[in-house]
């Protein structure tokens, strides 16, 4: 073998290697970016389904607070019914009374009390 035949198998032979490390690296150069993104994105989507589920729980919690305070709202409506309380009153011994007096303001109840209140006299039937 000549040495121009030598060169050129040398060439011919380290031609593949030299293309296949090439390869390698433009293999690497998509594979890794690819692969970075891919476990970054794995990574926000199991965020974003942990996220997702505490939401949720609070959306719950809220509507469980929610519903307590209407039953609440409720109870404290029939607790404050006019007949109710006039129940009540009665079950405590408390009575009508039979005529409602209004103090004037220029007498001196109404003076030391400081009571505006309208001046009149009225009789329950």
């Amino acid at each position: 073998m000549t040495k121009n035949q030598f060169v050129k198998f040398k060439k011919i032979a380290g031609a593949p290697l030299l293309e296949q490390k090439l390869n390698k690296k433009k293999i690497l150069l998509v594979v890794l970016p690819l692969a970075f993104s891919s476990v970054l994105q794995i990574y926000a989507s199991n965020s974003v389904a942990g996220e997702g589920y505490a939401l949720k729980q609070t959306e719950a919690q809220i509507e469980q607070v929610k519903r307590d305070n209407k039953i609440l709202r409720e109870e404290i409506a029939a607790s404050t019914s006019l007949t109710k309380l006039e129940a009540e009153s009665q079950g405590l011994g408390l009575a009508k009374p039979e005529r409602i007096v209004y103090v004037k303001t220029d007498s001196a109840i109404g003076r030391a009390t400081g009571n505006t209140a309208y001046v009149g006299t009225q009789v329950r039937p």
